[in-house]
């Protein structure tokens, strides 16, 4: 869903944070930092169904890390 030369405005069904909608990369890490971080809270975080997409991506790059 990202391109690197579209401006992304936050859209809290869709980013973590304000600063994951700054660009692809900040994105992801803030995804795998909530992903460890708040690892009792994820489905209050990971709520809707774009950040479900994410949190299944990050779940499944587990196994190859």
């Amino acid at each position: 869903d990202h391109d690197e030369n579209v401006e992304w405005e936050y859209d809290p069904d869709i980013f973590v944070s304000e600063y994951a909608a700054t660009n692809p990369a900040e994105d992801f890490a803030e995804c795998f930092k909530y992903f460890v971080q708040y690892d009792r809270n994820k489905s209050r975080i990971f709520n809707t169904p774009k950040k479900i997409l994410k949190w299944k991506f990050i779940n499944d790059l587990r196994k190859y890390i």
